[in-house]
């Protein structure tokens, strides 16, 4: 199915398996398809990563929040200097002036001094022109978009395990529908050699039977090669080795839930859909982005306190003090405007977006409701085909064995009865995954229909 190859692709792109029989340590491959799915959904790597960004998001929210806190530093340095100035500082700092250092020849060349000094420096923003309160609401929508971001993830996961586990339970059942055709045109090939070595038939309508015989072989041989593949995708989407045996069992139920009408669906999609939500949260974390971007402008008002101790010899200490309320505004930044302009385009790009994902979703929905509508048609048309099959061979067979009809008639209608079977069967299972996608498309699959669907499968 092309949205299982898809999502395939990402894996192999992602993460590397290891495929070595080395080790035989298998996953119990007897799985029901609840099971599976909680499988593939601890495996998953990009459920993964993405969850890997939602608690980043929610990081970024306590980081937001720690803007409007206090900041305290400690500094401290040591200085040997005969700078005037500094000297007569630091001989004030260290409580060491005297009335000696008010000489003449000392204040212009004084002696080199030491000073050890220790700070302890807070600051408390009063008003930081919202860039706490901006910075929060950004994050908390961040975060918001994340998780919608993991949601509509978690959702690929279910439909792309049920329609794996579908296709390779599918494949298993034509291997088994093949092999009984198969056994029933071996028995009648075996009784026309035998007849056709006394003479009763003719040799040209054997080997004719036998070529069409031919074609159930090569058809064996294909549903082979579909089971090694279902099952190595079944085995790779939980982290399993594509070795790993494969043992399923179930048989899929006749009718599908309800599905309701399109406008319905159109309707659910716009409110429902995750990733709809996830880039209307992104819209709004934006805005808020140039919101504070544009209180910038705004000035900044801060409290702070600083405690000092200075020291000469370490064995005695002049301690000061410092404490006030500063203030900043911006009278000119050059980059003002390139930077909310930056941001506004940035959140017109994203409305864009988000007209654009919704109107993709629309044709989604729509596609998948007629294609859900044409399945369940054709299930029809396939039931009696097949059905038209089964009776024309109940009626060749008594006509076969009179000599009315030969060996390969018979084969000829095997060959076509056994092309309806499968055909019914994997329109039948084409239905189920049909409306599976339909419900994906419109942002209402749920595990609730996983479960009901592997509850059916078990019970069958």
């Amino acid at each position: 199915m092309k949205f299982t190859l898809k999502i395939l692709s990402i894996i192999f792109m992602g993460t590397s398996i290891n495929i070595s029989a080395q080790d035989k340590d298998y996953k119990n491959s007897n799985l029901n398809l609840a099971s599976y799915y909680q499988n593939v959904l601890s495996y998953y790597p990009l459920l993964k990563k993405q969850k890997i960004m939602t608690n980043e998001a929610g990081e970024f929210k306590k980081l937001a929040a720690s803007y409007d806190k206090a900041r305290v530093m400690i500094n401290a340095s040591y200085i040997n200097s005969n700078d005037p100035v500094t000297v007569f500082g630091s001989l004030l700092r260290q409580n060491n002036f005297s009335q000696s250092n008010f000489d003449i020849n000392s204040l212009n060349e004084p002696d080199p001094v030491n000073n050890f000094n220790m700070t302890l420096y807070a600051e408390l923003p009063v008003f930081n022109a919202y860039q706490t309160k901006y910075s929060m609401r950004m994050a908390e929508y961040m975060a918001e978009s994340s998780q919608y971001s993991e949601e509509i993830i978690k959702q690929q996961i279910l439909l792309m395990a049920e329609e794996t586990y579908l296709n390779t339970l599918l494949s298993s059942k034509i291997l088994n529908i093949v092999k009984a055709c198969r056994n029933k045109a071996m028995d009648d090939m075996k009784q026309a050699d035998e007849l056709k070595t006394k003479g009763v038939i003719l040799g040209a309508d054997f080997y004719s039977a036998k070529v069409i015989f031919s074609n159930i072989d090569q058809m064996l041989n294909q549903v082979n090669s579909q089971i090694k593949t279902s099952n190595a995708i079944f085995n790779i989407l939980m982290g399993e080795k594509t070795e790993a045996p494969v043992q399923l069992s179930g048989k899929i139920r006749e009718s599908f839930v309800s599905i309701p009408s399109l406008d319905e669906l159109l309707s659910q999609c716009e409110s429902e859909r995750a990733d709809l939500h996830a880039i209307r949260s992104a819209i709004k974390a934006k805005e808020s982005e140039l919101e504070k971007e544009k209180s910038t402008r705004l000035p900044k008002v801060s409290a702070f306190t600083s405690a000092e101790a200075d020291t000469e010899k370490l064995n005695g200490t002049g301690t000061n003090y410092t404490a006030g309320i500063k203030g900043s505004f911006d009278l000119f930044d050059a980059g003002y405007k390139h930077r909310t302009e930056t941001i506004r385009l940035k959140l017109e790009e994203l409305k864009n977006d988000e007209i654009l994902l919704k109107d993709e979703l629309y044709k989604k929905v729509y596609v998948a409701f007629q294609e859900y509508n044409t399945t369940s048609e054709n299930l029809k048309v396939f039931d009696q085909s097949f059905q038209d099959s089964k009776e024309s061979i109940k009626l060749l067979e008594p006509l076969y064995n009179e000599g009315k009809k030969s060996i390969a008639d018979l084969m000829q209608l095997r060959v076509v009865s056994l092309n309806a079977e499968i055909s019914s069967l994997k329109a039948r299972f084409q239905l189920e995954s049909a409306a599976l996608n339909l419900l994906f498309s419109a942002g209402i699959l749920s595990e609730k229909h996983l479960n009901e669907l592997s509850n059916y499968l078990m019970e069958a």
